[in-house]
């Protein structure tokens, strides 16, 4: 029996490291875990990206990406360029942070403006 057939949840998990002090030996670990675990995928900070493609290639665990972490004040189109590069780098899912210092009645037109940019500059 493999350890991931001990942890039966294991595979709708996201195993996250997203501290800003990450170093590189911390990402192998956590991709290395997610290997031994079954995990459905790892979410890091865009710049491992390329790291966790490398670590992860042929395993079939996921890579995500946030943007515009942790407070989400970025403009819409710097999250656009942050979703683009995290995609290009290998990241098949994007976690967008959304600004919610806009009021309330902007909120939900700021949010789905900053997702439509992020989409379209990621599906280039």
């Amino acid at each position: 029996m493999t350890e991931a057939h001990i942890h039966p949840l294991a595979r709708y998990i996201d195993h996250t490291l997203l501290k800003p002090q990450t170093r590189g030996q911390e990402i192998e670990r956590l991709c290395g875990e997610a290997r031994r675990f079954g995990f459905y995928g790892v979410c890091v900070n865009g710049r491992w990206v390329p790291l966790c493609r490398e670590l992860l290639a042929g395993s079939g665990v996921a890579i995500s990406a946030v943007v515009g972490f942790p407070l989400g004040a970025a403009h819409p189109l710097v999250k656009a360029l942050e979703a683009e590069r995290a995609v290009r780098d290998g990241a098949g899912e994007i976690d967008m942070v959304i600004s919610t210092d806009n009021g309330a009645r902007s909120r939900t037109t700021f949010a789905a403006s900053a997702m439509r940019s992020a989409a379209r500059r990621s599906s280039r």
